[in-house]
């Protein structure tokens, strides 16, 4: 599967999300599924530290939500960033 992988996430991969449109560059057989990675796109501080992760297709590049993590739960969820 990483063959056709374009992005390698920084914390991983979650579960696929099927949309409406097509990947690109499909890792399923249904070709709507998108490979899901998570990506830091930096870090932020409003009282507690934390990062930006974006939700995105290692395959085709599309872009998902974005969320906002702080370290303890990145910690609790076994990632050392």
């Amino acid at each position: 599967m990483d063959k056709n992988q374009m992005h390698f996430p920084e914390f991983g991969y979650s579960d696929p999300i099927e949309t409406k449109e097509k990947c690109s560059n499909p890792a399923f057989m249904n070709c709507y599924k998108h490979r899901i990675g998570c990506f830091d796109l930096g870090e932020f501080s409003d009282g507690e530290k934390g990062h930006r992760i974006q939700k995105r297709c290692v395959n085709c590049g599309r872009n998902f939500k974005i969320y906002f993590m702080t370290n303890r739960t990145l910690k609790k969820l076994g990632y050392k960033k």
